[in-house]
């Protein structure tokens, strides 16, 4: 059963067909005509000992901090990734063309300075925080790609915790995360306390979902108010979280600014998988919105619960239309801090989607709670 978990894992949980090695991380020449951003990284990942600016699989004592600067080629399509499959050619990958490893002091001016700048797009700080199977330049090259495709913030800073990158790694991935939890929750804590940040925006993938909610509650825990109320937007895609913890989770979080989004899929085989993993406990991320305990559930937890089953994945499993949702945020309702509109307030919703072949429109229908399912 072991060998056959282990070959379904790995149709439907890897990160990529092609996964880039550290070459991809070889700073090269930029190009005229390729856009540039600057990635802010926060990682718990052990340095490789020969170049401090190549991150590994391992564990960090404590948490390192870098900035990359991170080309995109001028023939980029908005929710791709251009992958390299050796040293990038910024003509035609996403490449590296600088990266410096920063003390905490600097990391945290440098981070407060960007904000600082931000005007149409205000004075944020957006923290992604990838999911499983995931190496450190996968995770790099897609903050830069949601960066530059959705521009959600002003600054714009990656959360790396230590996945083994690997499709047996699950079980080594979710003592990873619970390794990380104080790292994430300082980072937060420490950009949320620079005057010069308005507020800070919360993304996260599926294990690191499960990261996330456990760093925000321990700042709740803590009392610390002044870091919750700039929290100005909290989405977790494809949540890997069993569904009792995550209730859980939100009731010591408690309300939060605005709802907290959760983009669910009804065909997410990895969750599926997961789910079996976990013994048959019932993952967040595969919420059913047709369910009225859903609707329930997400009216008194302040959650707004969106279908994203409707868009296509990259890789046909359903585990990452988060990257084609990102394309279509911005023609959501929006309030002026960038946010969903508080319109759209708590509830399920589903995503319509249309002209996909064309000019993908989307529009977010409420669904409506209908009778309690009776228990089989």
């Amino acid at each position: 059963m072991a060998v056959a978990l282990i070959a379904m894992l790995a149709l439907t949980l890897g990160a990529c067909a092609s996964r880039p090695g550290s070459s991809a991380l070889t700073p090269v020449a930029g190009i005229e005509g390729a856009k540039r951003v600057t990635i802010f990284v926060a990682s718990t990942r052990a340095a490789e000992p020969s170049a401090s600016t190549f991150l590994t699989n391992g564990i960090a004592t404590t948490t390192n901090y870098f900035r990359y600067v991170v080309s995109i080629p001028p023939i980029h399509r908005p929710t791709e990734i251009e992958w390299p499959t050796g040293v990038p050619d910024p003509a035609r990958h996403f490449a590296v063309v600088s990266s410096e490893r920063l003390d905490e002091r600097r990391f945290l001016a440098e981070v407060g300075a960007s904000a600082a700048r931000g005007e149409a797009l205000g004075r944020d700080v957006a923290i992604f925080v990838h999911g499983f199977n995931n190496n450190f330049q996968e995770s790099l090259f897609r903050t830069a790609q949601l960066t530059v495709d959705v521009n959600i913030a002003q600054s714009a800073v990656l959360f790396s915790w230590p996945s083994k990158a690997a499709v047996a790694g699950y079980l080594a991935d979710k003592e990873a995360v619970t390794f990380s939890r104080d790292a994430l929750a300082r980072l937060v804590e420490r950009v949320a306390a620079d005057r010069r940040v308005r507020g800070v925006k919360l993304y996260a993938h599926s294990m690191g979902a499960w990261l996330t909610m456990e760093s925000i509650r321990q700042i709740r825990i803590a009392k610390d108010g002044r870091t919750i109320a700039k929290l100005l937007d909290l989405t977790l895609a494809a949540p890997d979280i069993d569904a009792e913890v995550f209730l859980q989770q939100l009731r010591i979080v408690g309300r939060l600014r605005s709802p907290v989004t959760v983009l669910v899929s009804k065909d997410d085989q990895a969750l599926s998988l997961s789910r079996l993993i976990a013994g048959g406990q019932f993952r967040a991320g595969a919420a059913d919105i047709d369910d009225s305990r859903v609707f329930v559930e997400a009216r008194n937890a302040n959650l707004r619960v969106i279908d994203i089953t409707s868009l296509a994945t990259q890789a046909g499993s359903g585990h990452d239309g988060f990257t084609a949702f990102a394309s279509i945020y911005g023609r959501l309702p929006q309030s002026p801090d960038g946010r969903v509109a508080p319109e759209v307030g708590p509830g399920a919703y589903t995503l319509d989607v249309s002209n996909r072949l064309k000019t993908l429109d989307a529009r977010l229908v409420q669904r409506v709670a209908g009778p309690m399912p009776t228990e089989p």
